[in-house]
């Protein structure tokens, strides 16, 4: 009587399998990230209309945008303290200062402790970040309790950059004009995008200081200009 051979799997009918299933799981995998990032990007253009939203009340309530010589933009004769045409890394203390300051005078929360409470002005806040607490990077107790808010913080996870450079630099024109005349001349070493403020993610981008930044760089991030 005849026995009829049992035929198992070679090693490379495994070995292909493998690289199957290898393959399918790099396009899930690569699937999975170009989704998370298309939301994430979303997020932020939203992040960033909000707040620019609350920054154009701010300036009905004040009659200028948020802005802190030293902070957001030089005090005269002065470098540019954060200047988006030339940083590019949101995890300086640059981009976190500029963005603790904005969330200040967006949320009326003086103290930066999470909640609008004495001394803070709950009349003057312009922005509930309360209810969007993943936009801010904080410290918390034991108890899971916020107890400082460091700055606010993009879908990536990295600071907000925020800079009134190109206000700064208008507003001296201005006063040049006013003095000189038509003999007034602007810089010839533009600051910032925006005569007004600019907002924007890096878009999980971090970029070492080089003094400048190429478009290419830029054009992935997030911004208002």
């Amino acid at each position: 009587m005849k026995h009829r051979a049992s035929h198992g799997f070679t090693l490379i009918e495994v070995l292909a399998v493998i690289v199957i299933i290898l393959v399918i799981a790099g396009w899930i995998v690569s699937a999975a990230r170009s989704a998370q990032m298309k939301a994430s990007r979303s997020r932020a253009q939203n992040e960033i209309q909000t707040m620019k939203m609350a920054c154009e009340s701010f300036k009905v309530e004040y009659g200028s945008y948020p802005r802190l010589e030293g902070v957001t933009e030089p005090a005269t004769g002065d470098d540019p303290p954060i200047d988006p045409r030339k940083d590019g890394n949101p995890n300086t203390s640059t981009y976190q200062t500029a963005s603790a300051f904005l969330y200040v005078a967006l949320s009326g929360d003086d103290n930066k402790d999470g909640k609008l409470t004495q001394p803070d002005e709950r009349s003057k806040g312009f922005m509930d970040f309360a209810s969007n607490g993943g936009m801010l990077n904080v410290q918390k107790d034991g108890q899971g309790h916020v107890m400082h808010v460091n700055y606010i913080q993009d879908p990536f996870g990295y600071s907000y950059g925020y800079s009134t450079v190109g206000a700064r630099q208008e507003a001296d024109f201005v006063v040049e004009a006013n003095a000189k005349g038509t003999s007034a001349k602007r810089t010839d070493k533009p600051a910032g995008f925006n005569p007004d403020f600019d907002l924007w993610s890096t878009g999980g981008i971090v970029t070492a200081s080089t003094g400048t930044l190429s478009d290419t760089e830029r054009n992935q991030w997030v911004k208002n200009w």
